[in-house]
């Protein structure tokens, strides 16, 4: 029987031609490589993951699309230390998987580019765009890694930032683990906490500025993506994080499928 991991596990494409290959673990967990030339101007592979709800209905057409989030971890597998500007960089995205008009299957994403650091004429600051990826053989099987899990919840060890517009806002993160994953929590306005997957561009080059890029991801209880990225200033402790929050939405309606909004974050 065909599953909403199925429907994601394989091979995606975009207009960019950057390619995109994923599996989908029981827990809702995407783990996957995406190859793309947007780091070090040629053709490089780097981590990627996301996060659906495993218990979604598989998608149809003519119905609502499916909520995903990913992230993309902007230095190359397997490179050395020598820093390259993709350090600079952090990618959150977040939207859903859907058919389209010709009931083809495609997943629509905004996509906030973060540039962390100054690249030559490239100042920091968020980067919009939106991302459609269409597949290249999804519902088979690939060869990535589907063992990856949430990095267990280290409570001695977790920190906590809060909002500086909204102090019911907070986000908490714990448990660094491998592959410069940890976990996280999102509490909202509502008390509504969501747990996350997180990322971090801990080796970048500090002599570039000094700031870290983060990205965030997960799905709340009501079944919508959400994901973070954004950067951590070294020097203040203070987090800048942009939000996109995707719900269910049919083709017609994809331009209402995300939220937007800025977070600016203190240390507790």
């Amino acid at each position: 029987m065909t599953t909403i991991a199925d429907q994601i596990s394989g091979t995606w494409t975009n207009a960019y031609a950057s390619t995109a290959k994923m599996s989908v673990a029981t827990t809702g967990l995407i783990t996957g490589t995406y190859i793309s030339d947007a780091g070090v101007k040629t053709k490089t592979e780097y981590r990627m993951y996301g996060y659906i709800d495993p218990k979604a209905p598989v998608v149809a057409p003519k119905s609502n699309g499916m909520p995903l989030s990913l992230m993309i971890y902007w230095r190359a597998i397997n490179q050395g230390a020598a820093p390259d500007i993709s350090w600079n960089y952090v990618s959150g995205m977040s939207g859903q998987l859907i058919f389209d008009q010709n009931d083809k299957l495609t997943m629509q994403f905004n996509h906030a580019l973060i540039v962390t650091n100054q690249d030559g004429a490239v100042t920091p600051g968020f980067y919009v765009d939106r991302l459609q990826y269409d597949p290249v053989n999804a519902g088979e099987a690939t060869e990535i890694d589907t063992k990856v899990t949430m990095p267990e919840k280290d409570e001695s060890g977790m920190v906590t930032w809060v909002s500086e517009v909204d102090p019911k806002i907070k986000l908490a993160v714990y448990a660094y683990g491998d592959q410069n994953l940890f976990g996280g929590a999102l509490e909202d306005e509502s008390g509504t906490i969501t747990e996350l997957i997180g990322l971090a561009n801990t080796h970048y080059d500090p002599k570039l500025g000094p700031h870290m890029g983060y990205a965030f991801c997960g799905i709340t209880k009501a079944g919508t993506s959400l994901s973070l990225s954004g950067w951590l200033n070294t020097q203040t402790n203070h987090f800048m994080l942009q939000e996109y929050h995707t719900k269910p939405q049919s083709w017609a309606g994809r331009f209402f499928q995300s939220t937007g909004r800025t977070h600016y974050m203190k240390p507790i």
